[in-house]
């Protein structure tokens, strides 16, 4: 038994203005949210003394 295949009729799934990469707006001030996994989802950041020293580097970074 064949099924009949009908086109979509909804529209894409995308509109055709939209972006590929968000827009993103850097400035003093601004908030972030800023997302990671480690390597292969290991737990570098398992315990409070590397979580710590990951924020303490990512504030060197900002300040620079």
């Amino acid at each position: 038994m064949v099924c009949p295949i009908t086109p979509p009729t909804s529209s894409p799934l995308y509109p055709r203005n939209m972006h590929r990469k968000p827009k993103r707006f850097y400035g003093t001030g601004h908030l972030h949210f800023i997302t990671c996994s480690c390597y292969q989802r290991r737990p570098f950041l398992g315990t409070q003394k590397h979580r710590d020293l990951f924020l303490t580097a990512l504030e060197q970074v900002r300040k620079r």
